[in-house]
Parts: C-alpha cells; structure tokens; sequence
C-alpha cells in the first residue's frame, strides 16, 4: 500500500527496490497501476536517471481510498 500511496499522483521512480515492487505490482495486480515513460528523465546522460515513470490508476486510487490511505 505504501508503494501504491506514493505513485497516487504519479512519480519517476529512481529507486531499484521500488521499481521492483511496481513491476511485482503491476504483474499480479494490473489494473491497480501504470508503469509509462519516465517525466523528467534529465538529458544530460551522466546525471542519474529514473527507471520508469509509474501512476496508479483508478482502481488503485479507489483501493487507496477505501483502505483509508
């Protein structure tokens, strides 16, 4: 839930260990969340870069909701 709660809005993720548990997430529970292109990816290829862009859809902010996050 709490990586559900702070892609609510959408998010680049730049962290490995949250990118793992979206991808989880979006295997098992699809319709919970969308990995897309990452937003504010930097152009200078030597700064640090996000691995995806991730949003949670309607379903996952109505589960957020009813779960009272």
């Amino acid at each position: 839930m709490r990586v559900l709660t702070a892609v609510r809005d959408g998010a680049d993720i730049y962290s490995r260990q949250v990118a793992m548990l979206l991808r989880q997430m979006a295997r098992r529970r699809p319709p919970l969340v969308d990995i897309v292109e990452a937003m504010g990816a930097p152009e200078n290829g030597a700064a640090r870069q996000p691995y995806f862009g991730c949003i949670a859809t309607g379903a996952g902010r109505d589960l957020l909701a009813k779960e009272g996050a």
